[in-house]
C-alpha cells in the first residue's frame, strides 16, 4: 500500500511541477509602440514621433518593419502613408518612427489611423498602436443650443387696474436733418488658397559627362564565374520586336514628380510616379542645385540671390526670390539654393568632371569661381517592378552617399528594402519576356547566363560628415531633381564594358539645349518649395 501511495504522490508532484513549468515559461518578447492623440492643426504639416521598444533586448540585432495603416483617418488626406524598417543594435531596446500629419480647417469627427509592427521572433498586438487625431475646428457657423424655458407658473387673478392720470405732452423737439449715409467701400475679393502640392514631368537628359553610359544589369545582377552576363537586361521590347535599346525620350512622360511647396518639415518631401521604365531597375534620385557661375551655369541673363558668406555658415536667413514685379520668378540658378544642398549631400564640378565627386570638397567649392559646381543631395532610390512601374514616396530626411547591393561589402547604414524579381511577357509573338530577351531573370539557365539572384535587399550608405537627420535652413528654394541609372558600383573591373554604365544621369525635371548651351528657362519646370 506504501508503494502506491508513494507512486501515486510522485505522479501528482510531475503533474504540479508541469504546470508552474509551463506558466512560468519565458514569453514571447513583444513589440511595443505608444499610441499617440494629437490636435489635427489648421493646416501645413508636422511630425508625430511615435516610441517603438522591445520588452527584451536582442544579443543579435533586430529589424522592426512599421507602417500605417488606415482607419477613419485617410492617407494623403490626414497623414502621409509611411513604412521604414527600423535597426535595433545589439543590446538595443529604443527607437522611433516618424509619420507626417496634415493639418486642415475642416469640422470633423476625431480621426484614427493604425501603426502595424513586425519582426522575425517577437510579437506585437495588431494594431500595435493607434493614433487619433483630435478635431480642433469649430464652425463659425454653429447656432449656439438654447437654455430649455422653464414651465411658467399659473397667473393669478389681476386686481382692477385704477384709471390713469394723464400726462401733458411735452412740445417735441424738431427732427435733425440726417447725415447722408457714407458710400460703403466694395468688398476685396479673398485670394483663393495655394495648392498645398505642385507635380513636374520629367524629360530625357542628354549627360555630357564622357564615360556616362546606360547600365544593364537588373538589381538581382550578381557576377558568377567571372561572367558580365548575370541577369543582363537583354534587347528591349517595342511592338513585339527588340530594338537593341532603351529610348528614355519616348518614357519620359511616364514619370512625375509630385512634392510639398511647404513640406511642413525641414527637408523635401514628394512622390514619384513611373510607368515603364527598365523593369527590376533602381534610380538614384539628387535633388540638385542650379548654380548661377562656370560655362554651364544658369545665371547667364539673369540669377536670383548670389551666394554670401552668411548662407556659407548654416545660419538661419530666409529667402525669398522676387522678380522685377515682386514676383516669384523661378527661372535660371540660384546659388543660395545651390550651397544649401551641396552642405547637405556633395558637390560635381560639371565644368571638369574628373569623375571622383569625392574630391570635390567644400572648401574646393568656396574657392571656386569659374567652375560650374552643382551642390546634390541624394535623396533616395525608387525601384520599378516587372513591367518597368513603380508608385512610392520620397523623402529627404537622410543624404546619402551610394547604394549596395545585400552580398556586398560595404557601409550599409539604413536598410532600403528586399524586392523580388520576375519577368514579364510583353508579346507571344515572337515570345520575348520584357526586357529580357527570351527568358525571365534568375531562371538558372545556364546556356543564356540567366543565373542571378532571384531576389536582393538593398541598403544605403549615410553621406559622411553630414547631419542625419537632414535640417535645411529656412528660406524658398529652387532647384531641380536628377534621375541616374544605379549601379552600385558593380563595374566588374571593366569600365569601359558597353554593360557596366557609370551613373549616366537618364531623366530630369529641366534640361538644356546642347546645341546653343543655354539653360532651360520654362519656370513651369523648376522645383520650387518653402521650408520655414
Amino acid at each position: 500500500m506504501r508503494q502506491k501511495w508513494g507512486v501515486l504522490w510522485a505522479c501528482l508532484l510531475a503533474c504540479v511541477l508541469a504546470t508552474y513549468a509551463a506558466s512560468t515559461a519565458t514569453p514571447t518578447p513583444q513589440i511595443m509602440v505608444s499610441d499617440m492623440s494629437p490636435r489635427e492643426g489648421n493646416g501645413g504639416q508636422r511630425q508625430l514621433i511615435f516610441r517603438v521598444g522591445l520588452s527584451k533586448a536582442s544579443p543579435n540585432p533586430v529589424q522592426v518593419k512599421v507602417a500605417t495603416k488606415n482607419s477613419t483617418a485617410r492617407a494623403g488626406q490626414d497623414y502621409i502613408a509611411t513604412a521604414q524598417t527600423l535597426t535595433f543594435a545589439p543590446g538595443a531596446a529604443q527607437s522611433s518612427f516618424a509619420v507626417t500629419i496634415i493639418g486642415d480647417t475642416f469640422v470633423e469627427p476625431d480621426e484614427t489611423f493604425f501603426i502595424v509592427a513586425s519582426a522575425p521572433g517577437f510579437t506585437a498586438r495588431y494594431p500595435a498602436a493607434t493614433c487619433t487625431l483630435r478635431n480642433d475646428d469649430i464652425s463659425p457657423n454653429t447656432t449656439p443650443t438654447p437654455k430649455p424655458t422653464s414651465t411658467p407658473k399659473p397667473t393669478s387673478t389681476p386686481l382692477p387696474t385704477s384709471t390713469p392720470i394723464p400726462i401733458p405732452t411735452s412740445t417735441p423737439v424738431p427732427t435733425a436733418t440726417p447725415v447722408p449715409t457714407a458710400t460703403p467701400t466694395p468688398t476685396v475679393t479673398p485670394t483663393p488658397p495655394q495648392p498645398t502640392t505642385a507635380s513636374v514631368r520629367f524629360v530625357a537628359y542628354a549627360d555630357t559627362w564622357a564615360d556616362a553610359s546606360e547600365r544593364w544589369w537588373d538589381i538581382g545582377s550578381k557576377r558568377i564565374n567571372g561572367q558580365d552576363t548575370s541577369n543582363v537586361l537583354g534587347d528591349w521590347v517595342a511592338s513585339g520586336q527588340s530594338n537593341g535599346k532603351f529610348d528614355y525620350s519616348t518614357r519620359a512622360a511616364g514619370l512625375m514628380l509630385t512634392y510639398q511647396r511647404a513640406p511642413g518639415v525641414p527637408y523635401f518631401v514628394g512622390h514619384i510616379s513611373a510607368r515603364g521604365l527598365k523593369p527590376n531597375f533602381a534610380y538614384q534620385l539628387k535633388l540638385t542645385g542650379k548654380p548661377v557661375n562656370g560655362p554651364r551655369g544658369t545665371g547667364k541673363t539673369q540669377s536670383y540671390v548670389s551666394a554670401t558668406d552668411k548662407t556659407r555658415t548654416g545660419a538661419p536667413d530666409t529667402h525669398i526670390v522676387l522678380g522685377a514685379n515682386g514676383e516669384q520668378t523661378p527661372i535660371n540658378g540660384d546659388d543660395w539654393t545651390n550651397q544649401q544642398l551641396g552642405y547637405v549631400g556633395r558637390w560635381w564640378n560639371d565644368s571638369n568632371a574628373s569623375g571622383n565627386t569625392n574630391a570635390i570638397t567644400d572648401s574646393v567649392y568656396a574657392a571656386n569661381t569659374t567652375d560650374t559646381i552643382y551642390g546634390y543631395q541624394f535623396v533616395g532610390d525608387f525601384v520599378t517592378d516587372a513591367k518597368g512601374n513603380c508608385e512610392t514616396d520620397i523623402s529627404g530626411n537622410r543624404s546619402f552617399h551610394i547604394t549596395w547591393q545585400d552580398w556586398q561589402n560595404g557601409a550599409k547604414d539604413v536598410f532600403f528594402a528586399s524586392f523580388p524579381l520576375s519577368g514579364f511577357m510583353d508579346s507571344s509573338t515572337p515570345p520575348h519576356y520584357y526586357g529580357y530577351g527570351s527568358y525571365a531573370p534568375a531562371t538558372g539557365d545556364a546556356a543564356h547566363g540567366e543565373n542571378g539572384l532571384s531576389g536582393i535587399g538593398l541598403w544605403y550608405e549615410l553621406q559622411a560628415g553630414r547631419p542625419n537627420p537632414v535640417v535645411l535652413p529656412p528660406g524658398t528654394y529652387h532647384c531641380r531633381m536628377l534621375v541616374t541609372e544605379e549601379t552600385f558600383h558593380n563595374l566588374y573591373g571593366d569600365t569601359s564594358s558597353p554593360l557596366g554604365g557609370k551613373w549616366k544621369t537618364v531623366m530630369a525635371t529641366e534640361d538644356r539645349d546642347i546645341t546653343s548651351g543655354e539653360p532651360d528657362a520654362q519656370a513651369s519646370n523648376d522645383i520650387v518649395f518653402t521650408i520655414q
